[in-house]
């Protein structure tokens, strides 16, 4: 049938303009949020601003070179703590605005709350962990277990008192030295347990959730005493299955522990290293808190450190841009931080267009659920120049668009489209709720963009046919440009409803945004295993679970990858992810529920289950750099990068597919010969960090520390399991004689009333 297009009708557009500062300072979900607010206001909520100005809202944002955060002068603005030159803060939503329109700031960005990266341990695959952990040939010269390093993690559904993450005779003490629990959206934490005992009598922050409890087993779980469980063995050493199968009918498995009395094997990759646990809601700012303040604590304790956030977001740049992703970066030259790559592999939420001769693309937006929409997508394109972009109903029956309105440019202010703006009389009431566009040039990169929000009640009514159209939308620029779209990904996806003149979605930009960050590793996840066997209460073998929809060894296949405008190509690695067993949260509602391990201890039962995502792959990253840095505590993330390029494994599945594996398989043990064979020498020249303190070796174990001031202060060389084996104090200037000391790595801590600082060193 031939097409036809149907006018807009002479209504125009709802647009929420803002007494604001240039829109592009502002996020745009930040902007939707203001005129929201000045739209509920205009019809009469005459509570709208003081329930705003009573519920502060988290942002960052950055400030000119030179200028501090003590320098502003917003009403309501409470700074939790700065990083570089980007200010982590809560504000109420009324005086975003006015913060914005300072000269002194440079961009805002909202808090925004990540979801976990888990589709529905140290075991695995290639990863050789096991003879990290045991060292079996003695190429290492001895066994890492990650003692001397600390690991953090921002997570829900946290049980740090779970007998996987205790230590000592009888499982007495907590491997947990720092608890941070976030409430809501505030950007400081409601409680900060430091002390052994609230530490140990804290349950847990989510009675219902258990998504962290399993991830921090992955990355540090340390109990390996006796327990019920029952697996199958495929005879290699480090894995309980690495083999790829022949076939999926295979029925004669030998029960690893059919007596019931083995030690459980599901500890985690790092079980000596201590931990902090920043747990709530996953709010961008609690992110960044729970990062610097487990840098911290490494650092007072002079270890080095690893964060790891099994959570992302499916909106944004995608070009490590923003205040949240150049704070993040910051803290990724003091600590390993590593991100889960996303689990939307399989997902057609997605889109990048190089745009040709006709220089435009039309797709539409496919709700996933029933009962409305409430989802986001976003167009960016590559460089400033702006987009133009159609909003139109396609009634793909009979292939008719009726347009709504066109977007071009930037707009002031949000603009709302609804049904009734539509010129065909039979469609005013096609669809219910709303549209909401806001579109602008964003000062963070230079790049325009377009950000479009359905309202919770957005939802297409089905037409005499009983098809149900869809909303569409034409996106034009200029020949040559780059397109990439978003969109909520459990709520939408881009399709072509069937047309060829519409182009469907894909997972071509499926990364998680925040592992596209400077600084900060992609992880992404590939099958070690296939099969399980779960256990009953009574610690007997109980039903066998079979995932055969995916090949061992290959790439999980919801597994996130993108090639990033500045050409970087992510994920940096692969880990095992689908299958994992680990720690469960004793806490939720029915913890027996597919059990595969527990424990009876001390009058508790603590329990173990099998999840899968790169959620669980991440730690496992993690994990690894946490026993690679106990070797060699200097490593940074170009270190370790250089390890994954030089030792990650490379099989059959990786050639196949090098865009989801990154560098390859990480390999544990490789990797660790590689450390050992490129230990840095320590500092051999003399450098300044950034609190002025000058740090130097005079001679061959002789160092030197310079604070200047009139300052008193004492330097100590602090071994990496915390014993200090010399010292030395003075003023000004303090020489610390390290001769009769051991070789090997240690801390070097200068501590007075005024002046703590970190820094390796090596002793030869």
């Amino acid at each position: 049938m031939k097409k036809r297009l149907l006018t807009i009708a002479a209504v125009s557009a709802v647009t929420l303009t803002s007494v604001a500062a240039s829109p592009s300072k502002l996020s745009l979900d930040a902007r939707q949020a203001i005129d929201e607010l000045n739209y509920r206001a205009l019809k009469g909520e005459m509570t709208a601003y003081s329930e705003a100005d009573a519920s502060p809202v988290g942002v960052t944002f950055k400030l000119k070179p030179g200028v501090l955060a003590d320098d502003l002068n917003v009403r309501g603005l409470n700074v939790v703590t700065t990083i570089g030159r980007i200010v982590v803060a809560d504000i109420p939503l009324t005086r975003l605005d006015e913060l914005a329109s300072l000269d002194e700031v440079v961009s805002v960005e909202l808090s925004q709350e990540s979801q976990p990266d888990l589709l529905f341990a140290r075991m695995g695959g290639t990863t050789a962990v096991s003879k990290v952990h045991t060292d079996p040939l003695g190429e290492l010269g001895r066994v890492y277990l990650g003692a001397g390093t600390v690991v953090g993690l921002m997570d829900s559904g946290l049980d740090p008192n779970h007998i996987n993450f205790r230590t000592g005779p009888n499982y007495s003490e907590t491997r947990v030295k720092k608890i941070l629990r976030f409430a809501d959206s505030s950007t400081t934490p409601a409680e900060e347990l430091t002390t052994p005992e609230d530490i140990m009598a804290f349950t847990t922050e989510a009675e219902g959730k258990n998504h962290g409890t399993h991830v921090l087993g992955i990355m540090a779980g340390g109990y390996s005493g006796p327990g019920k469980w029952h697996d199958y063995d495929f005879g290699t050493p480090d894995s309980l299955q690495t083999e790829e199968m022949g076939s999926s009918t295979k029925t004669n498995y030998p029960d690893l522990n059919a007596s019931g009395n083995k030690p459980i094997p599901y500890y985690g990759m790092a079980p000596r290293a201590e931990i902090v646990v920043g747990c709530g809601p996953l709010y961008a700012n609690a992110q960044l808190v729970t990062a610097q303040k487990t840098i911290e604590y490494a650092k007072s304790v002079g270890k080095p450190c690893v964060v790891n956030y099994s959570l992302g977001s499916q909106m944004g740049p995608k070009d490590g841009s923003g205040t949240f992703a150049e704070a993040m970066a910051e803290l990724g030259q003091k600590a390993i931080i590593c991100w889960s790559a996303s689990n939307d592999g399989e997902k057609n939420a997605y889109l990048s267009q190089i745009l040709k001769a006709k220089p435009s693309f039309k797709t539409t937006v496919m709700p996933l659920k029933d009962g409305g929409a409430d989802g986001k997508f976003e167009f960016w394109a590559i460089d400033e120049k702006p987009l133009k972009v159609r909003f139109f109903v396609y009634d793909f029956d009979e292939y008719d668009e009726y347009d709504l309105k066109t977007i071009d440019g930037a707009t002031n202010g949000t603009v709302v489209l609804t049904s009734d703006m539509i010129a065909d009389a039979d469609m005013k009431s096609i669809f219910s709720g709303s549209v909401k566009v806001t579109s602008a040039v964003m000062s963070q990169n230079n790049r325009f963009q377009v950000y479009v929000t359905l309202s919770k009640d957005f939802k297409m009514k089905a037409m005499s046919s009983g098809i149900t159209p869809r909303l569409a939308v034409e996106v034009t620029g200029y020949a040559g440009q780059r397109v990439d779209a978003n969109a909520t990904s459990d709520i939408l996806a881009f399709s072509n409803a069937g047309d060829t003149d519409f182009v469907n979605g894909s997972n071509i930009m499926c990364i998680n945004n925040s592992a596209t960050i400077h600084n900060n590793f992609a992880v992404g996840s590939y099958v070690p295993r296939d099969r399980q066997i779960r256990v009953k209460a009574d610690g007997t073998a109980g039903s066998r679970f079979y995932a055969g929809w995916e090949m061992p060894l290959d790439i999980a296949e919801s597994s996130g990858f993108a090639t990033l405008i500045d050409g970087r190509k992510l994920p940096h690695t692969a880990a095992p992810g689908t299958d994992i067993v680990s720690s469960n949260s004793r806490y939720i509602p029915d913890p027996t529920d597919q059990m595969n391990a527990f424990v009876d201890f001390g009058g508790q039962r603590y329990y173990w289950r099998m999840m899968s995502g790169t959620s669980m792959s991440c730690p496992a990253f993690s994990g690894i750099c946490a026993l690679w840095l106990e070797a060699d505590p200097t490593l940074s993330f170009s270190d370790i990068n250089k390890v994954l390029k030089k030792t990650c494994y490379k099989d059959k599945w990786v050639d196949a597919r090098p865009e989801r594996f990154g560098a390859g398989k990480v390999n544990a043990y490789e990797g660790m010969k590689y450390v050992l064979a490129n230990k840095t020498d320590g500092i051999s020249v003399a450098e300044i960090d950034n609190d002025k303190i000058l740090v130097s070796r005079i001679a061959d174990n002789t160092f030197e520390v310079t604070v200047g001031m009139g300052e008193t202060f004492t330097v100590s060389l602090v071994s990496l399991s915390g014993t200090t084996v010399a010292s030395a104090t003075g003023t000004d200037s303090v020489a610390l004689d390290a001769s009769d000391v051991n070789k090997g790595i240690y801390v070097l801590t200068v501590n007075s009333g005024k002046v703590h600082h970190a820094v390796k060193v090596v002793v030869r």
